[in-house]
Parts: structure tokens; C-alpha cells; sequence
């Protein structure tokens, strides 16, 4: 047999994914019915269905002021936070009126929800509308497209011009701030009108919440009530950070906890229950050490591992973890405490023991409350089961939000409804413990009884979101090849690292030719690597390169 020369060419390549948008949203309406992600409104006789990859929603009335639409109840749609993208196809409006003074909207955008069931552009408190109004024209009908903005019921339509055709076919919305941008396109593509923007007036505090909203609704009497088909609709959020990665966004819908989620708790009458959006953790039992716990290793996409270690370790890089809280019930009795914690704890003895007074290993952070309307925030760290307690004061209001930053041991807070001595943020470090005490990474929230107390104590917590920025890596150009002819074929090796994937190439010529892939995807180690390939040309040249 005939040694192969083994050629050698060196590349190197920046490895980097960069997360700029979140989506936040993305309903195909594939289904039979519509997810429980969205909301209906609908007035007597109309109807929301799913059927076929399209949802329908048709108001079956004249009446004025009937509607139809529905809302998201995901909570990620404050376009003063971030930018929002709203991407609705697959549309088809229906509905006339007959004379001067009638009207039927189409709409799309955000209102908040102080009455669920006036979130559009006509009756609603608050809100920010994109809308077509289908109006009559000698015989014909046109339709006009219109900026809404509703502050304090207060209403102002802003008249943006007319479509070139009666029927878009998709929109496109960018609401940023308050500025806003769209534009329309028929079905094959083509623009309608040549985009549309809108600076409104108001601000972020006009929201008591922000729902996403989009459907249909009559002004005066139409001769036939509007309806409305939906194909798709994507919405995505961009992130502050622009090179993150999103590793749990759960708004808690449906009636149980997802399948990423374990759950424990002591005794008998423990709970972690699901329902409106919010999951309430409960010991149930008012004695001392009894306890609720949800936990989770993985990412939303069941990833324990990412690239960077395990996916909470926030000693690889910062974990942002973001919490939206309902109420903190419970009532603490002389001498004892009712905990609500959430952090990153080690495994060790289940779930159940992965709170503060029982872990191994963790750091957290806590609303110690001490009796009615007396509230503490704490961190706390474990190391080898020697739990430490820092205090860091008496909450002033009541938290609603809380966002944690972990990073390596140092750490931040910035609390939203409560302030700690006048203070919205707070930092500070962990000082006993280190990467090495973690064996997994696991976050957890729990309700814990610290004494026998008065009032079990229910954890209720809107949404989670946890992120963590990207980490950009340099992956080497591959070191110096060697091969070795073994029974199996032609054994090639070089210097790699874990962090890249390699591509083997081959080609008969050394200076011409197209390099082929003889094996794709081989996954790096830190140190040789070496790939076995079987061979059927006489002679060949190969070079490794990075994927």
C-alpha cells in the first residue's frame, strides 16, 4: 500500500453567536384552538377560532362598538424597555360600511390593562395602535391607515394615508420608545404605501401593563361586521445586552409547571401550583423546616451544558436572573420566620433539600418576613452546609420585581415597589464560597418555614427570565498535523481545543482543486486530537480547518 502525503494548511476563525433578538412570540396557529399564551374578547356572538394554519377572529354583527381580538398575557412587550418587532402575515380584513360615518378597524399593538376588555384602539385607557380603517368611497370602500395613541381614555387618531390596494397581506411594526414604524406588503411581496411611522406623545407611565393586542372591531354600523384572518405572527424583543443569551423566559402559563421544572417539597400538603400566570409555592404545613421548592439545571431548551460550563454557572460568566413577583403570603408568629428565596444551589439530597437552610452548597437571596408588614431582604450563602446570613435591611413598599446579577462571587440587586433605606439597588460578595463547592448548578425558589409559624407562606412569582451574555472564544488554527497509516485506514491528528469544531478536508492536487469534506463536525478536546479516515485514492492531501 501506498502512504497518502499529507498536506497542511492552518485557518483559524472567530467562534461567536450573537443573540440580538429575543422571540418573544411565534404562533403559526397550527392547532385547533388558539394557545393559552392569548386571551379572547369577544362580544355576544363573536368568535375566535383556529382552523388550518389560520386563525379567524369575526365580530357576526353590525352592532357598534362589537369587537373581536385577542391578547397576548405574556408580560416581555414594554417597548420603552427595548425594541419590539411585530411580524402579523397571512391577512385577509373583511367588512363594509355602507356610508360616510361608519367604519370598520383593523388593529395591532399594545394597551394596558386596566379594563382587559377595552384594550383597543376605540375604548381603551392606555395604549398604542397601528390600525386600518375600512371606509366607503363613492361605491367602493378604501382603506386608510391610522396611528392610534390613547392616554387616560384621552384618544388621538393621526390619519397616515391610504393603502394602494384594499388588502395587505402582512405588516411589519417596529414600536420603539414612542417611535413607531411600519410597513405593508401585499402578497407577493410588494410594498403598500411606502411605510408608515409615528412618534407618539406620552411615556412608560401611562402603562399600568403592556398586552399586545390585535383584532377587530366595528364603528357605527357596518353592513357587514368586520372579520379578520391571521396566518402567522412573530414577535421578537431585542435584548439590552445584544450578545446574551436567554436561558429561561417562563411567563407560567397553562396550569402546570413545564417539564424542565422539578419540584419537591417536605411533608404531605406542599404545593407548586399553576394557574393566571403565576405559580405560588406553599410548604402548606405551618411547623418548622417545612418547605416548597421548584428547581432547574437546564436551559429552556434542556440544555445543561452550553459551551461555557454548566448553563448557570455564573462563575463562567454573569447570570442575570430577573423575577416578577405576585404576593408574599404568609405570616410569620413570635420568634419564627417565613423565607421566600431564589438562587443557585449545588445538588445534594433532591430537590427538596435545595433551599438555604438545608443545601450543601449556595448562594441566595431572600424576603425574610418577620411578622405583618415587616419584611427583610438577606443574602445568604452555604458552604458545606454552614449556612451564613447577611441582612441587608427592612424593605420600604413591596417588592415586585427583583433583578439579580451573579458574578463570580460579587453580586448586585435592583429592586422595582421596594427600597432598602431609601435605596433601589445594592451589590455585595460572597466570601466563603467558591466554583469548586458547586458541583451542578441548580436554581431554585422556595417557601420555608424558619420556626412554627402563624400563616403558611405562598411564593407567588409572575415570570422568570435568567440570561447570561455570550461568550466570544478565539478558537486557534489547528497545530501542527501528523499522520499514521493503521489497520483501519489513515489516522490523522493535530493540535485542538475543546472549544472548536473541526472539519477533515482532502483534495488529489496540492495547489488546485476544491477541498472536500471528508468528515464534518468533529467536536475539539484540549490537546491531540485524531480522526480515523478510511481512503480510496491512490494519494491525497488533507488539511484540518475549523467549522
Amino acid at each position: 500500500m501506498r502512504a497518502k502525503t499529507i498536506g497542511c494548511v492552518l485557518a483559524a476563525l472567530m467562534v461567536h453567536v450573537a443573540a440580538y433578538a429575543v422571540i418573544v412570540v411565534d404562533d403559526a396557529f397550527s392547532g385547533s384552538s388558539l394557545s393559552t399564551e392569548w386571551a379572547k374578547t369577544l362580544t355576544p356572538g363573536a368568535a375566535a377560532t383556529v382552523s388550518t394554519g389560520t386563525l379567524t377572529l369575526d365580530i357576526n354583527a353590525t352592532n357598534n362598538l362589537y369587537r373581536a381580538y385577542i391578547r397576548q398575557q405574556k408580560t416581555e412587550f414594554n417597548f420603552y424597555d427595548v425594541p419590539m418587532t411585530v411580524a402579523v402575515s397571512g391577512l385577509d380584513l373583511r367588512g363594509v360600511a355602507p356610508t360616510a360615518g361608519n367604519a370598520v378597524w383593523f388593529f395591532f399593538g399594545v394597551g394596558d390593562d386596566t379594563n382587559v376588555n377595552q384594550i383597543y384602539p376605540i375604548e381603551a385607557e392606555n395604549g398604542r395602535f397601528f390600525a386600518f380603517k375600512r371606509i366607503p368611497s363613492g361605491a367602493n370602500q378604501i382603506t386608510q391607515v391610522y396611528a392610534v395613541e390613547k392616554i387616560n381614555g384621552a384618544r388621538t387618531d393621526t390619519y397616515l394615508g391610504n393603502l394602494s390596494t384594499l388588502m395587505p397581506y402582512s405588516v411589519y411594526i417596529t414600536m420603539d420608545g414612542n417611535n413607531w414604524s411600519m410597513s405593508v406588503t401585499n402578497v407577493a411581496g410588494g410594498d403598500l404605501g411606502g411605510g408608515y411611522s409615528k412618534t407618539f406623545t406620552g411615556d412608560e407611565a401611562d402603562f399600568a401593563a403592556f398586552h399586545f393586542v390585535m383584532g377587530v372591531c366595528n364603528n357605527a354600523i357596518p353592513t357587514e361586521g368586520g372579520s379578520m384572518d391571521i396566518g402567522n405572527v412573530v414577535i421578537t424583543s431585542a435584548t439590552n445586552e445584544p450578545d446574551t443569551d436567554l436561558l429561561i423566559s417562563d411567563a407560567f402559563l397553562g396550569s402546570t409547571l413545564g417539564s424542565e421544572w422539578i419540584a419537591a417539597g417536605a411533608g404531605s400538603t406542599w404545593s407548586a401550583t399553576v394557574s393566571n400566570g403565576v405559580v405560588g409555592i406553599d410548604p402548606g404545613i405551618l411547623s418548622s423546616g417545612y418547605r416548597a421548592v421548584i428547581a432547574r439545571n437546564t436551559d429552556d431548551a434542556g440544555n445543561v451544558t452550553n459551551g461555557t460550563g454548566k448553563v448557570f454557572n455564573f462563575y463562567n460568566r454573569p447570570l442575570n436572573i430577573h423575577s416578577a413577583f405576585g404576593t408574599f403570603g404568609g405570616e410569620a408568629a413570635a420568634g419564627s420566620q417565613v423565607y421566600y428565596s431564589l438562587g443557585i444551589c449545588a445538588a445534594s439530597n433532591g430537590v427538596v433539600h435545595m433551599y438555604p437552610k438545608s443545601c450543601d452548597n449556595g448562594v441566595f437571596f431572600a424576603v425574610k418576613r418577620l411578622s405583618v408588614g415587616v419584611d427583610q431582604l438577606a443574602s445568604i450563602s452555604v458552604k458545606d452546609g454552614a449556612y451564613s446570613e447577611a441582612i441587608l435591611g427592612n424593605l420600604s413598599g413591596t417588592l415586585t420585581d427583583l433583578d439579580v446579577v451573579l458574578d463570580g462571587n460579587d453580586w448586585a440587586l435592583d429592586l422595582t415597589g421596594a427600597t432598602l433605606g431609601g435605596l433601589s439597588s445594592v451589590t455585595g460578595t460572597f466570601t466563603s464560597v467558591t466554583e469548586a463547592d458547586f458541583a451542578e448548578f441548580y436554581f431554585s425558589a422556595a417557601s420555608f418555614n424558619n420556626g412554627t409559624v402563624a400563616q403558611s407562606g405562598t411564593f407567588e412569582i409572575d415570570s422568570l427570565e435568567i440570561s447570561a451574555p455570550i461568550v466570544t472564544q478565539t478558537v486557534p488554527a489547528p497545530g501542527l498535523l501528523s499522520s499514521e497509516i493503521v489497520t483501519e485506514g489513515l489516522q490523522i491528528s493535530w493540535d485542538a481545543v475543546a472549544a472548536g469544531t473541526y472539519i477533515l478536508q482532502s483534495r488529489t492536487n496540492l495547489v488546485e482543486g476544491i477541498w472536500s469534506n471528508a468528515v464534518e463536525g468533529i467536536s475539539g478536546i484540549d490537546g491531540v486530537l485524531s480522526i480515523t479516515n478510511n481512503f480510496s485514492d491512490p494519494a491525497a492531501f488533507f488539511r484540518v480547518i475549523v467549522q
